[in-house]
């Protein structure tokens, strides 16, 4: 009896088709490396501009700076820094700091419209930026050639 279940489980089994154990896919980290910025149109002082950048770090270990302020240069421009990982989601989780002290958390993920850039401030110190972390924005990725051609102008 013994043997004729093992026939059988033999005979099923190569009947069914073997399909090799596949690890999960990973996103691709390097989508997320790089200068990102979110413009308002210029049509108004009080449109905001966010810039990002994006930077491997050690240790599976990502680097963040950020800036932002307002073109007509009135009110806070906060400056920040901070690290953070990424996930096997492909969305990069961050703490920072900011140049009014503020501190908190941050996600930043790729999406179809471009990168979502949400940033919670747990400790506030000075209200004034909060027009930057109240919602989440769609940051656009800054093209290479723009990118060396600032680069230039600033090393002059």
């Amino acid at each position: 009896m013994k043997a004729i279940a093992l026939l059988l489980l033999l005979g099923c089994a190569a009947v069914l088709p073997f399909r090799p154990a596949t690890a999960a896919p990973t996103p691709s980290n390097q989508s997320l490396l790089g200068k990102f910025e979110y413009s308002e149109g210029r049509t108004s002082p009080k449109d905001r501009n966010i810039q990002l950048t994006v930077t491997s770090g050690s240790n599976s270990q990502y680097n963040i700076e950020f800036s932002a302020g307002h073109y007509d240069g009135e009110g806070a421009a906060p400056d920040g820094d901070g690290s953070g990982a990424i996930g096997p989601d492909g969305i990069l989780r961050f703490t920072f700091e900011d140049s009014f002290s503020n501190k908190g958390k941050g996600t930043f993920q790729r999406s179809k419209k471009g990168f979502i850039l949400q940033i919670t401030i747990e400790d506030v110190q000075d209200s004034r930026c909060m027009m930057f972390y109240e919602e989440p924005f769609v940051l656009k990725r800054v093209p290479q050639n723009r990118r060396q051609r600032h680069a230039n102008e600033d090393s002059h």
